[in-house]
């Protein structure tokens, strides 16, 4: 977000100083950019999911034990192991770890783009300026 904000403000002095084409070599950068944080977004999504979904489901199932008046120590097997919807609740759980791992490959790869074409422009432009060419 801090980068975003001082990315448009660099494309704002450009602009101010040499001019709308200097800035239009920006444009793929700045998309990127916004590209990278919108999935940077999808991931907090993600990983929030990963922690919470579980976690109320695990809650909802133990007052569920409690409200039948079934502990989960007493039977021979427990219960994580046995019933269906704890198996569910492991895919469920394996799932939402795939799609993060999934989302941060995805949130690496456009923050590296970024921050590739970002920098060749600076570099293209110096090395144009300074070699004469």
């Amino acid at each position: 977000m801090l980068a975003a904000s001082a990315g448009e403000e660099l494309e704002r002095r450009i602009i101010a100083v040499e001019g709308q084409d200097a800035a239009s070599s920006w444009e793929h950068h700045a998309e990127l950019g916004d590209t990278a944080r919108l999935v940077a977004v999808l991931l907090f999504v993600l990983l929030a999911a990963y922690v919470l979904i579980p976690w109320f489901l695990d809650r909802r199932s133990r007052a569920e034990a409690t409200a039948t008046g079934t502990s989960e120590a007493s039977s021979a097997v427990p219960p994580s192991q046995s019933s269906p919807s704890s198996r569910s609740r492991r895919g469920l759980r394996i799932a939402l770890a795939s799609l993060a791992v999934v989302g941060a490959a995805a949130s690496v790869t456009t923050i590296i783009q970024a921050g590739h074409t970002g920098s060749k422009s600076v570099w293209e432009d110096y090395v144009t300026k300074t070699s004469g060419g």
